[in-house]
């Protein structure tokens, strides 16, 4: 029974180093981990990442004890809940919502771009299945079309806490303007 027990601790810790993040490999450099987005709804956006994107849930939402963090902007009041999602390639998305009174919001909305705000942008292959999830879940911003290069198709999505997606697919060289 030891022997067992041994060995589930054994992959249970294997499992726990591989699946936390990588650090970085020079000293006095930092290696990019993850986007956290501050969201005002955490089932939404956990829909739009999860079956727009198609990003696989690495960490079921959940409340993190209270925590004072004036630079960010919330109190040891504030209600945090945060969940962890990793496209097929690796990239890591943080959805952390936020229960304050009076805690802002920024105008994404109105404004999807400004200074200070941030665009996400991805390759896709099979972007036209991206393009049907995208607009069934209505967050297209600007519809499937060709870019401004010639060299890609490309899209606006928005997701549902106001950030804008660019999503393009390079196109076969064959198919490629001169």
């Amino acid at each position: 029974m030891r022997k067992y027990r041994q060995l589930i601790i054994s992959l249970v810790a294997a499992f726990l180093v591989s699946a936390s993040p990588v650090q970085a490999e020079t000293s006095g450099t930092a290696r990019f981990d993850r986007a956290s987005l501050i969201v005002k709804d955490m089932e939404q956006s956990l829909l739009f990442w999860r079956d727009v994107m198609q990003f696989d849930l690495l960490f079921e939402p959940r409340q993190l004890p209270p925590l004072e963090n004036e630079y960010l902007g919330w109190t040891k009041n504030a209600v945090l809940t945060f969940a962890r999602l990793q496209s097929p390639d690796g990239a890591g998305i943080g959805l952390m919502e936020i229960k304050q009174p009076g805690f802002p919001d920024l105008e994404l909305e109105k404004y999807p771009n400004a200074h200070g705000s941030v665009i996400f942008v991805h390759v896709a292959k099979d972007i036209e299945a991206l393009h049907n999830r995208a607009l069934a879940a209505g967050t297209v911003l600007k519809p499937l079309g060709l870019s401004r290069s010639g060299r890609s198709r490309q899209m606006y999505l928005r997701s549902p806490s106001g950030h804008v997606l660019e999503i393009y697919e390079l196109l076969p060289t064959e198919e490629k303007p001169n």
